[in-house]
């Protein structure tokens, strides 16, 4: 085999791995390319391969993927036909995933007016992790703990002491 007639055969093989048809089964035949090789061990690496990928996205869009409730998966196939893999970082993928929906979006905006906000804020935050940041969730139980009891008893003491100090007042102004 020539390194031409190779270099288009590894293409054809790409090219197979991240489309729709061989991700979600439900592609025609195999290219002429990729004659010999099992089409079904191809379309097992081709999900496998999309659900790595899925996965990176996911865990930089949680709440995303959650707001996308039943839209979810057509978004999925949608995305996985316009955006064809080009890098195997999370970040990367996970910008690919958000320039995808910002673009998608402008053409036909979501159903709650909100998710392109949580999106961004979403890929925000991770784009700080990635740089060391400190980001902090302070909707979490433990933070808003720490948080709020500490200003609830200040509040407390403030207020109590505002009394106190009318009290004392009203009491020597007799």
């Amino acid at each position: 085999m020539t390194s031409k007639r190779l270099l288009q055969r590894q293409v054809s093989l790409l090219r197979y791995l991240t489309s729709g048809g061989a991700i979600f089964g439900d592609g025609g035949p195999l290219d002429p390319d990729l004659r010999g090789v099992d089409g079904t061990l191809l379309r097992m690496e081709a999900r496998f391969s999309h659900e790595k990928r899925m996965e990176k996205i996911a865990a930089v869009f949680p709440r995303t993927f959650d707001l996308l409730g039943s839209e979810r998966e057509a978004l999925i196939r949608e995305f996985v036909d316009a955006c064809p893999p080009v890098d195997i970082a999370r970040l990367a993928n996970a910008r690919q995933f958000h320039d995808f929906l910002s673009a998608r979006w402008r053409r036909q905006p979501p159903r709650r007016a909100y998710l392109p906000d949580v999106a961004a804020c979403e890929l925000a935050c991770a784009q700080a992790r990635a740089q060391g940041w400190p980001v902090h969730d302070f909707r979490s139980g433990r933070r808003v703990t720490l948080i709020a009891l500490p200003v609830a008893a200040g509040a407390g003491a403030l207020a109590g002491g505002i009394a106190a100090g009318v009290a004392l007042h009203r009491r020597t102004r007799r």
